[in-house]
């Protein structure tokens, strides 16, 4: 069941995309309704975030303080389920842009 543990939490790659820019971006928490729990607490928490901490997710989910040259639009960050158990933390594989969320 290891498939279903590193299956997206998004309902597509590009809407996952697209939820992470319009995140990012500032303008505001998705409101899709296939959208699971865990991702719209997780862009909940981003939004009140200040810019330092911001910078500091992109930092662990990209392995950069930078955006790529195209800006927030060009990210392609993918945030994925972690699981149900509650002792892992979250991670990330830096070189695909993608959150490992447990499903808290």
């Amino acid at each position: 069941s290891s498939s279903s543990s590193s299956s997206s939490l998004s309902s597509s790659s590009s809407s996952s995309s697209s939820t992470a820019a319009a995140a990012a971006a500032g303008q505001g928490i998705p409101k899709a309704d296939d959208v699971p729990v865990v991702v719209g607490m997780f862009w909940a928490i981003f939004d009140q975030l200040s810019d330092v901490m911001k910078k500091k997710v992109l930092v662990f989910v990209t392995g950069t303080d930078r955006l790529p040259l195209g800006g927030v639009k060009e990210l392609n960050m993918v945030i994925q389920s972690g699981g149900s158990n509650t002792a892992n933390l979250p991670s990330a594989h830096t070189c695909f842009n993608t959150l490992i969320l447990p499903e808290y």
